[in-house]
């Protein structure tokens, strides 16, 4: 767990045993947990995270509940499965081996403004916005009045080499980042 540290980089062992990652308030712009054996990853106020990277890992364990270590720890007991990113907000991308995965597994703890990637070559710095609203058409209207919002549906967007996810908030709004290109959004 790193908390309100000025540093800018950690190395950890390619091969190590770390199940859960803390970091509070860091200067962090990138973090990568490649190929790490997470199944909890909690990072909050970190204002100048702009992407973190999951590849290489199974993200069941941290969807499916449970608890990631069993063994209780001294003052903190047992410990979650979780992918929690509140309150970063230069964050822009995730990049994961499976975004429609996580885009519906994970949008509870992850900011809105926030897109699962497959193309982990994009950064906070370069990249387009796709924004909109999903709604239903009650009376058949064109969504003119009377439509409702559809909360936590899973929204994809792809192009030919990238596939990106994210999921509807309470109002039915989504917000994907995207690099350039031709995107197709469903």
């Amino acid at each position: 767990s790193l908390r309100y540290l000025p540093t800018t980089s950690v190395v950890y062992p390619t091969s190590n045993n770390i199940k859960a990652v803390t970091f509070f308030g860091t200067n962090f712009q990138e973090l990568d947990f490649s190929n790490f054996n997470l199944c909890r990853v909690r990072l909050w106020e970190n204002l100048q995270l702009e992407k973190l990277i999951l590849t290489g890992i199974d993200l069941s364990p941290m969807a499916s509940g449970g608890n990631c270590i069993t063994d209780p720890l001294p003052f903190f007991g047992l410990v979650p499965n979780e992918l929690d990113t509140r309150d970063n907000p230069n964050l822009r991308f995730i990049c994961v081996d499976d975004a429609p995965f996580a885009a519906t597994n994970f949008s509870d703890d992850v900011e809105p403004y926030v897109t699962f990637t497959e193309n982990c070559s994009l950064s906070g710095s370069d990249y387009n916005v796709i924004e909109g609203n999903l709604t239903f058409d009650l009376n058949t209207n064109g969504c003119t009045s009377g439509a409702s919002a559809v909360p936590n549906r899973l929204v994809i967007t792809e192009a030919a080499d990238v596939t990106l996810g994210t999921a509807t908030n309470e109002l039915g709004e989504y917000l994907l980042n995207v690099g350039e290109g031709m995107y197709t959004t469903s």
